[in-house]
């Protein structure tokens, strides 16, 4: 073997060599060795080689290997893990005044690791009548006043995320506020009918009126005022805007439609590493009638596992070594089955949360404290819920029936507190 040849063999090298990443990710490579002839990943379905960076696309385990025109290839270990992340998503301009009929194109704005040929973008506009928007993020404003948002859905692979801008057409005006009840709109079953409205002004008041529900096909509201439901299961919102002497009047209402259909129960929400605890799921639904229909699931997945992940109501789940926050929820085939995601803590440490259970309204302020000197910080479950600062200072901007604070200790040994609270409208 000459000493060119021997050479090559040990400068080819892919860094790094062992890749963890989740679909929609990416990780600079860096090549060493002679001429490369040719980089493949196999199976190509977890992700593909652009540049200098590899894009994981799907769930998977693999290899990158880059082919040289001289002296044996070299490898680099690729995992490819689950998904269910938000992706953050920013459009520009973020805020924007337009008269009726002027146009504005907005674009979207992801982050670096993100490669946006392997994006879709749906575009939509809240309230309809500000104005329409195409496939292209061309924003054309309608022909009356009032303010709305332009919003960006944007899918990349397996990761989702959704961003806005403020947009206001016509002159700046104040509106004037409409009470609606009830507040929320709640339908367990649908075969009940409809729910009669009263809203302040009275409807008779005004010159005209206009009724929006978000997201669509939710329902709608007749001449009768009475809203409809349409779809048996759903959350959404309800708009108002009514006219009145020149004068713009705007309300909205929680539409909540449906009864939830299983809920998770934890005997502590805070396990040791390696510690047993029986979690069981309470359903709606007849055990009998669903029985392998669903299975237990936990994320991020080395927080733990299922001795038995398909038994049901009830299986022993086992916490991993790490310390971390993560949620245990049920899945319907690859479907996570809805409200039963509940967080859980893995770590050395709890600490009581204060105050433990609590109700606020939207838009209130409530003050969380922790009664420990361990370093840590705030989260809320689920992130939508609203947003809460590191002095524990949580604004509602949700309604739920059930959301969570979470203290994450970020010392070695980790752990944390969880407390319950409810969102009213």
């Amino acid at each position: 073997m000459n000493a060119l040849l021997l050479s090559l063999i040990l400068l080819s090298h892919i860094s790094p060599e062992r890749i963890l990443v989740r679909p929609g990710d990416s990780v600079r490579l860096t090549i060493t060795g002679g001429k490369v002839k040719k980089i493949l990943v196999l199976p190509g379905k977890i992700g593909y080689v652009k540049g200098n960076y590899f894009y994981a696309t799907k769930q998977g385990e693999g290899v990158i290997k880059v082919l040289y025109r001289k002296g044996p290839p070299a490898y680099a270990f690729v995992k490819v893990l689950r998904n269910r992340g938000l992706l953050r998503v920013r459009v520009v301009p973020e805020k924007v005044q337009l008269m009726p009929g002027d146009s504005m194109k907005f674009l979207v704005k992801l982050p670096e690791r993100v490669d946006p040929e392997r994006c879709f973008i749906n575009w939509r506009v809240i309230p309809e009548w500000i104005g329409n928007v195409n496939l292209d993020g061309e924003f054309v404003a309608g022909n009356r006043f009032g303010k709305g948002k332009v919003i960006a859905i944007v899918k990349c692979d397996r990761k989702r995320g959704l961003g806005f801008s403020n947009v206001t057409v016509g002159e700046e005006i104040k509106f004037k506020k409409v009470s609606i009840s009830p507040n929320p709109i709640y339908i367990p079953d649908i075969l009940k009918g409809k729910v009669t409205l009263d809203i302040s002004p009275e409807i008779e008041d005004f010159d005209s009126v206009d009724w929006l529900v978000e997201p669509r096909g939710l329902g709608f509201v007749n001449d009768r005022l009475q809203f409809v439901p349409v779809k048996s299961v759903g959350r959404g919102v309800l708009w108002f805007t009514g006219w009145k002497d020149g004068e713009v009047y705007t309300g909205k209402t929680f539409v909540l439609l449906g009864r939830p259909h299983s809920r998770i129960e934890l005997p502590k929400s805070v396990v040791a590493p390696g510690e047993s605890i029986a979690v069981r799921v309470l359903m709606r639904h007849r055990v009998g009638k669903i029985k392998g229909m669903f299975s237990w699931s936990v994320e991020p997945e080395w927080l733990g596992r299922f001795e038995d992940p398909f038994k049901f109501p009830e299986t022993v789940f086992v916490a991993g070594n790490k310390s971390a926050v993560g949620t245990i929820f049920i899945t319907m085939g690859r479907r996570p089955l809805d409200f039963t995601r509940t967080p859980l803590i893995v770590g050395n440490h709890e600490v009581e949360i204060e105050p433990r259970d609590t109700i606020v309204k939207i838009g209130e302020s409530i003050k969380f404290s922790e009664n420990s000197n361990f370093k840590g910080i705030w989260k809320v479950f689920p992130p939508l819920a609203g947003e809460i600062d590191q002095n524990g200072e949580f604004r509602a901007e949700v309604p739920l029936r059930r959301a969570y604070i979470i203290y994450e200790i970020t010392e070695d040994g980790g752990g944390g507190g969880i407390s319950t609270i409810t969102i009213l409208p």
